[in-house]
């Protein structure tokens, strides 16, 4: 993934101190419960709304020492995407060659993310911010905005699946963080100054239908870091795009400076 903390990724800021917390009464009901719960939610969240089959997406076997989930079969076509989008003019098709101008960076979970009154998100409701413009920019900022979101909200399951592509990727990254949560509970509010932040873009190739682009981002030391996220216009909106392991990248590269890059970030 491309959050990291200043020793560790984002997706390991678990408790680990689990001998009280499992040793109390009542725990093994407990966590049968939530586990029913959770489950149920993953199923309406990925099947059809009728409930009854569809074919099942395959995704890639369990990493070693982790115990596989069996989910329901997965509706074609992904959970709905959020309804009420705006229409949204096309204000520019070129890809921007210097920092997009009319952007405010927010924090969310401690990380500066942007937003545009042109390109997007135009509804924030909970942890997904959607309705991005179907330009360069809009892509920019959906990347930046989905990637931050997924890995840090304290919703990440509707966050995948509403804005990410549904398939083998995203269930690969879902099972396993569900079956780690169910063990170890969520993961912490990062703390200040723990993550990294967006430094720059430069785009790899963009169509209407999708868009690569490679994003510096600055880790907490001082180090930069980049890697190429992929957004896919569906269902009227930007989609993430994640790889068949569940990484929101194929690759990542340290950088020495950010020569190449569109310097862009909010801290």
């Amino acid at each position: 993934m491309a959050w990291f903390r200043k020793e560790q990724s984002a997706s390991s800021g678990y408790d680990d101190d689990e001998g009280s917390r499992f040793a109390q009464p009542g725990f093994i009901a407990s966590a049968l419960v939530i586990l029913f719960v959770i489950l149920s939610a993953v199923y309406l969240a990925v099947a059809g709304n009728d409930g009854k089959p569809r074919a099942t997406a395959s995704r890639p076997p369990a990493a070693p020492g982790v115990a596989p989930v069996t989910l329901g079969p997965v509706r074609e076509g992904g959970a709905p995407a959020p309804k009420g989008c705006p229409f949204i003019p096309a204000a520019e098709i070129s890809r921007p060659v210097q920092a997009p101008a009319n952007i405010t960076w927010q924090p969310f979970r401690t990380v500066s993310v942007p937003a545009s009154s042109i390109a997007g998100p135009m509804i924030t409701q909970g942890d997904v911010a959607h309705c991005y413009a179907q330009t360069p920019t809009g892509a920019l900022v959906a990347i930046a905005q989905i990637t931050t979101r997924y890995a840090l909200a304290e919703n990440w399951l509707t966050v995948v699946s509403q804005q990410v592509l549904p398939g083998p990727g995203a269930d690969a990254y879902s099972l396993p963080r569900i079956e780690k949560e169910l063990t170890y509970g969520s993961a912490r509010m990062p703390e200040p100054g723990s993550m990294s932040q967006f430094a720059g873009f430069k785009f790899v190739n963009y169509s209407s239908l999708s868009a690569a682009v490679e994003i510096a981002r600055r880790r907490p030391d001082g180090s930069l870091q980049a890697f190429v996220h992929t957004v896919v216009w569906k269902d009227g909106d930007w989609k993430l795009e994640l790889q068949p392991d569940g990484g929101d990248s194929p690759t990542g590269r340290d950088l020495i400076s950010l020569e190449g890059f569109v310097p862009w970030g909010g801290s």
